[in-house]
């Protein structure tokens, strides 16, 4: 699975300084590093202190606003701003991101894909797309709802939020391609991530869940892949993982890197 598009990133003499206490803090001071496409870079942290995370969130452009940055990042020579966003990149914090409960795996990847690219948190929007790709029964397996997280406003299926409107099939087409190309796509996600078995399975309730943590971390990691980011941050991917699904992501990153990605990841050293 290849990227869009090629990136290069390069960040200058980065400092991050938490305000958010009685005394300014400066946490990163002068760091400087630069990855191509087809490369990883991991930035470690032996002292466990957050640093690492945190220069990774500067870079991505995701810092606290407690903190004061000073430096310069640029993505293929163009120097962004402190608030800037990446069309092609996605970052993946630590932990688990929240999903919906009635989703299988392989209908979470799909929402992803949909509603990320469109910009649209309305059911309408996926169930009409979806309406137009696959027969009645797949549709009607769809929720009626689905919150883009789990504090979220629920939409029906009719989009009754206000204001919602149905995005045209042919914009959404040119934003994710055609049906084909995304359920292969999926597929190759699923694949990549060790969730074959688990594809049509329901996530389940956070008091009953049917993916153990470390599957779930790996849905976490799969769900910002479905656009096909060519920059990719990872903050502690291997965190909490079991040494089966720790392979399982160390292998998909070096196959992200083999497509041409440009990879950041943060890792805490080993303790004694």
């Amino acid at each position: 699975m290849k990227a869009q598009q090629r990136t290069e990133l390069t960040f200058l003499r980065i400092q991050y300084t938490n305000n958010d206490g009685d005394t300014p803090e400066t946490v990163v001071q002068g760091v400087s590093g630069k990855v191509s496409p087809y490369e990883s870079m991991c930035i470690l942290d032996s002292s466990h202190s957050g640093a690492s995370s945190i220069l990774l969130k500067v870079i991505a452009g995701r810092a606290s606003a407690a903190g004061v940055v000073h430096g310069v990042v640029k993505a293929n020579n163009t120097k962004l701003t402190a608030n800037y966003s990446l069309v092609y990149s996605a970052f993946v914090s630590a932990g688990d991101s929240a999903q919906c409960a009635q989703l299988t795996v392989r209908q979470t990847l799909m929402y992803a894909a949909l509603l990320r690219r469109t910009d649209q948190r309305s059911c309408a929007t996926v169930r009409h797309w979806y309406s137009s790709q696959f027969d009645s029964k797949h549709v009607s397996s769809l929720p009626e709802y689905v919150p883009y997280r789990d504090d979220d406003v629920q939409y029906d299926n009719t989009g009754a939020s206000s204001g919602t409107s149905v995005v045209p099939l042919n914009e959404i087409e040119n934003n994710i391609g055609s049906s084909r190309d995304l359920l292969q796509r999926i597929d190759d996600i699923i694949l990549m991530m060790g969730l074959e078995q688990l594809a049509d399975v329901c996530i389940g309730h956070r008091q009953k869940r049917n993916l153990s943590p470390s599957q779930l971390r790996c849905l976490t990691i799969a769900v910002e892949l479905v656009n096909r980011p060519s920059l990719l941050f990872l903050d502690n991917p291997l965190a909490d993982l079991d040494w089966h699904h720790s392979l399982v992501v160390t292998n998909a990153i070096k196959t992200l890197v083999a497509g041409g990605r440009t990879v950041i990841c943060t890792m805490n050293t080993p303790t004694k």
